[in-house]
């Protein structure tokens, strides 16, 4: 598969199920399939190669049945768009679970995950940084805590090492976190553990006990109140963000309304100003999928940012362009002038190809969408 965006750079995906050996981190085409390789080169007219030595393509390795990335490496490209050594790569090994477990790096570093039969027990980074995650097994649904056991290691360490709790409602919500330190390593694995230092604690209350409708409050006081209402024709979801010393007027609201006929309308409101911006899906004859998408902000009334996407019949990006419209009011008004960005995919050795009127119209006339061959692919 091919694509090729607005500046002219195409990208190539070639695919290759085969077998992937671990412990040689090598690939060898074909056999059980158990693995798929995927390399992406990128190339412009004037280099459709490459250039030699300086370009780069993306090889991953994926477990065929599963999904999960095996091996991933940056490679330089050599002679006449071929393969070159590898510049950084990293190899993932999971268990019988599909828990990843470790990865290991180009320059010799790694992380690792422990686990026990049913849950995580510690992590460690490349920087060799380990982290436990303390709970008991089996209620770790409702109570764990994240201890940075590294610190203990260092000069004062003695002290104490900082852990982050975390409480959990019987439906699984987060009720409350809080950073705090405690003097051995693993003891804060029950939730009424003895701890030292300062607490900062962010809560969350549900009042009406559903999760529609919350209250949450952070370390500095900082209030937010996050709710969501459902209409017979859209549903509404609003977050308010309140100063700890003002809680009854918000500092910020953001307002998403999803309309069941397809649209989204996304608002920001603060003390001197707002933001808005629309989204809508519609489709054309052929049963393809037409993003379109404008923005208004309150400092600038008089100009809006649109942005058109075409999409094909498996609901991949075909066509996007986007422009600035001046001097138009109302969703109805709003159109695509100015220079048009078009993103022409190729597969299979044809192309969708999408055009956009260039001239003042509705933004709703962008609508035709039809199969050519390449060497007719046009510039708009």
């Amino acid at each position: 598969m091919t694509s090729t965006d607005e500046d002219g750079i195409t990208t190539t995906y070639d695919y290759v199920f085969g077998v992937y050996d671990s412990s040689s981190r090598a690939f060898t085409p074909g056999g059980a399939e158990t693995a798929l390789r995927t390399l992406v080169s990128r190339y412009t007219a004037a280099a459709p190669d490459g250039i030699p030595g300086k370009s780069t393509q993306t090889l991953t390795i994926q477990d065929a049945a599963h999904g999960t990335t095996l091996y991933s490496a940056t490679l330089l490209v050599g002679t006449g768009g071929s393969s070159g050594p590898a510049l950084s790569w990293q190899a993932n090994v999971f268990d019988d679970k599909n828990r990843l477990r470790s990865t290991l790096y180009s320059d010799g570093s790694s992380t690792t995950n422990a686990y026990s039969c049913c849950r995580l027990l510690w992590t460690q980074n490349r920087d060799g940084t380990k982290t436990l995650r303390s709970a008991e097994t089996g209620k770790d649904h409702l109570y764990y805590a994240m201890e940075e056991v590294s610190l203990a290691d260092l000069p004062g360490g003695g002290n104490g090492h900082r852990i982050t709790q975390h409480f959990m409602d019987a439906l699984g919500r987060e009720t409350n976190t809080v950073v705090t330190a405690v003097l051995a390593p693993g003891s804060a694995y029950l939730s009424d553990c003895v701890t030292t230092g300062l607490r900062t604690s962010e809560t969350t209350i549900y009042p009406y006990g559903i999760s529609d409708y919350s209250i949450s409050t952070d370390g500095r006081g900082v209030r937010t109140v996050a709710s969501r209402l459902d209409y017979p024709d859209k549903a509404e979801s609003v977050s308010q963000l309140f100063h700890p010393t003002n809680l009854v007027n918000p500092i910020v609201e953001s307002k998403t309304t999803s309309y069941h006929n397809g649209r989204t309308v996304s608002e920001r409101t603060w003390v001197t100003g707002w933001s808005r911006e629309t989204s809508i899906t519609e489709y054309d004859g052929n049963g393809c999928r037409i993003g379109i998408s404008f923005a208004e902000v309150s400092d600038s009334p008089d100009a809006t940012t649109n942005s058109v996407v075409q999409y094909d019949f498996l609901g991949r990006a075909a066509t996007t362009a986007d422009s600035v419209s001046w001097g138009q009011d109302g969703p109805e008004a709003n159109v695509v002038v100015g220079v048009v960005r078009p993103v022409v995919v190729a597969i299979g050795g044809s192309a969708v190809v999408g055009v956009v009127v260039p001239a003042p119209a509705p933004i709703h006339a962008v609508r035709a969408l039809w199969t050519e061959p390449p060497e007719k692919i046009f510039d708009f």
